[in-house]
């Protein structure tokens, strides 16, 4: 009788525990030490503080087990659980926390398990809208998550916001229109693939008309166009002014302007306060109606405070019809710094470009680009330095650690 009286004690204990309710406004996805999971509000029994926590994927019958974890919870807290949970989409799941037995007493308390149905919610103001963020609060400490084709759309109504994205995105099928963007984008070593922006009112690209800061972004196989209207097309943005990119590459990207005027692998055109540093642009074809060049068509700002710096640029094709550039097509007052092209291919133009004669700017044989030596001022695999060295020349440091899991 005395163990009987015991667990039920124990039972009645648990029943006073604080769950997460099934309200949506209540269940909260979280990251800790860039882990991603739930944040579980909890007060335990006074008669233990030992519990195992685990996650289910669904609410009926859910089968699909996401993380199990024990923990030893003294007083009322936030309990925060990694799971694999949906940062898409909001979803519902199954909490399930049992309390364990303190040592000495295995034998006489039982162990007894409470579950509840929680649900992720919207978080950013809109919970009616599919592309409405399920974390962060746009601010610099914790951004919105960025998980999926609709939620980077969903960006041109926080436009001056933090954003960090949280696995790679796939946008064929989708039909992006742009937008002007003054915030900052962090991509974390994520890729953005198969985007497809077609223009003929404003610039072409992920972004129109960009400021703030974009940082840690892949953009690979898209298409860009610029088919109207006197503007610019580039991967990234088809115009910035007042903004730094840094550690962003394209690869085997299309930007073409059959209108407008310059087309570049990484920006179209700059403006003024303009740093692009540690980028790449490889295996792309530019064209453009006035210029087409790998990192920038039109680098011709009035201010030596532009500046494109330990930067590369291996094109497939350029093809500008007043100038092309491996690095940018046309150059005015800004700087160069440590950036290099290969002068032993044509690309589809010549090698004697405007960013050929720019001093800053070098040429180096193909196959010299998979030697670190190359790269003056890049310090290729130091721990201060942005690059490590690929097996085809160099890549970026982030998303190098990003694919070997870190």
């Amino acid at each position: 009788m005395k163990r009987m009286a015991c667990s039920l004690l124990l039972a009645a204990c648990l029943a006073a525990m604080l769950f997460l309710p099934a309200a949506a406004d209540e269940a909260r996805a979280a990251v800790q030490a860039g882990e991603y999971g739930v944040n579980i509000p909890f007060t335990p029994s006074t008669r233990t503080d030992r519990y195992a926590f685990a996650l289910y994927e669904g609410a009926a019958d859910p089968q699909v087990l996401l993380a199990r974890e024990e923990l030893t919870v003294q007083s009322a807290r936030t309990v925060f659980l990694p799971a694999p949970i949906s940062l898409a989409e909001p979803k519902t799941y199954t909490l399930t926390v049992t309390a364990l037995p303190m040592p000495g007493r295995e034998g006489l308390d039982r162990a007894a398990t409470k579950s509840a149905a929680l649900q992720t919610a919207r978080v950013c103001g809109h919970p009616d809208d599919t592309g409405a963020f399920l974390m962060g609060n746009g601010s610099a400490q914790n951004p919105y998550r960025v998980a999926s084709p609709a939620q980077l759309a969903h960006l041109q109504k926080h436009t001056d916001s933090h954003f960090k994205q949280a696995c790679d995105i796939d946008m064929a099928g989708e039909a992006w229109q742009n937008f002007d963007f003054n915030g900052t984008y962090d991509g974390d070593g994520y890729v953005i693939r198969n985007l497809t922006s077609t223009s003929s009112g404003k610039p072409a690209g992920l972004f129109a008309t960009f400021s703030g800061a974009l940082m840690n972004l892949g953009i690979e196989n898209a298409n860009i166009a610029m088919t109207g209207g006197s503007w610019h097309a580039g991967t990234l943005a088809g115009q910035a002014r007042d903004a730094t990119i840094s550690r962003c590459y394209s690869k085997d990207c299309t930007v073409s302007t059959t209108a407008g005027y310059d087309a570049g692998g990484i920006l179209g055109n700059d403006s003024t306060n303009i740093v692009i540093e540690d980028c790449y642009a490889l295996g792309g074809v530019y064209s453009g109606v006035r210029h087409a060049a790998g990192i920038s068509g039109d680098f011709n700002g009035d201010s030596t405070a532009n500046t494109i710096r330990r930067c590369y640029a291996i094109p497939a094709k350029l093809s500008g019809a007043q100038g092309n550039g491996m690095i940018a097509g046309l150059w005015g007052k800004a700087k160069m710094e440590n950036c290099y092209f290969p002068n032993d291919t044509a690309c589809g133009s010549t090698t004697a470009t405007a960013s050929g004669n720019v001093a800053g700017a070098s040429g180096l044989p193909l196959a010299s680009f998979t030697n670190a030596a190359s790269f003056s001022g890049w310090d290729i695999g130091g721990s201060g330095s942005a690059w490590v060295m690929g097996e085809n020349g160099p890549e970026l440091k982030v998303f190098a650690q990003r694919r070997a899991g870190g």
